[in-house]
């Protein structure tokens, strides 16, 4: 394929909340959302990652309520975090550090000022790369 093939195409981050009445579980819904055959393939998704959260559901439920359903969401999954924040959480479970829920936020804030994160991101990743030299495949 040379430069002449190439053309522009937008690529997307999708964040969606799923109900999965269904029980098919993280590996039954990524199949479900990678292998539909959507016309012309129009899209082709990938997933990534998932937060998994339970509940009670019955069609009353706040999640099923468009008056409720942001908060509610809100309320499950703690809010809209930074990519930054959300890789500095994984850093620092990675890392055994024991978090109770209301000192994430204070700690995050904390780390984010006082810490070069993007530095830390590049030094992980040459150390993954590293280990990934003198890994028997």
């Amino acid at each position: 394929m040379t430069d002449d093939d190439a053309h522009p195409v937008k690529v997307y981050k999708v964040e969606v909340l799923i109900i999965d009445h269904d029980g098919l579980g993280p590996e039954g819904i990524k199949h479900a959302l990678e292998h539909t055959r959507y016309p012309n393939r129009c899209i082709s998704p990938d997933v990534k990652s998932f937060e998994e959260r339970e509940v009670r559901w019955n069609d009353d439920h706040p999640l099923n309520q468009g008056a409720t359903s942001e908060a509610t969401y809100e309320e499950l999954f703690g809010g809209k975090i930074t990519n930054r924040e959300r890789w500095l959480v994984r850093e620092l479970h990675r890392n055994s550090y024991e978090l109770a829920e209301p000192e994430i936020d204070e700690i995050i804030e904390d780390a984010l000022q006082d810490v070069d994160v993007d530095a830390m991101h590049e030094q992980r990743l040459d150390e993954d790369e590293e280990r990934a030299k003198t890994r028997d495949w």
